[in-house]
């Protein structure tokens, strides 16, 4: 993750990828992430993959309201990016502030328990 910003009960989050493959051309970045395309066709053979991997990326980062693009340069790898934005959970209750009670303070004197404040103790 390389970011988030917060805004109202979602935050939106920017992820990137990087790889050191052989880049992406200028005029292949705006197709790569439609379904069945490579960004060389000779790379089907060498490589393998039907080219829906990005297609697919897409449409999941779509449907998390978020987008995807690359950077990229023919040999020198790419770096993919993409964001999401995710609901906050709501957030938990707060604990009710403890009510301040007077402690008991009990000893024997002559075999008798006695109590220094008997308003609040139940065993005196």
């Amino acid at each position: 993750m390389v970011d988030s910003s917060r805004h109202g009960d979602c935050v939106t989050m920017h992820f990137t990828v990087s790889d050191t493959g052989m880049g992406v051309a200028q005029e292949s970045k705006s197709r790569i992430f439609e379904a069945f395309v490579q960004n060389d066709g000779s790379n089907t053979r060498r490589y393998g993959g039907t080219g829906l991997g990005l297609a697919i990326c897409s449409r999941l980062v779509d449907l998390m309201g978020g987008r995807i693009w690359v950077e990229s340069e023919v040999g020198q790898g790419s770096t993919f990016h993409f964001t999401a934005t995710f609901a906050l959970p709501p957030s938990p209750p707060q604990p009710e502030p403890a009510r301040s009670r007077k402690r008991c303070t009990a000893w024997r004197a002559g075999g008798r328990r006695q109590c220094a404040s008997r308003r609040i103790c139940r065993a005196c």
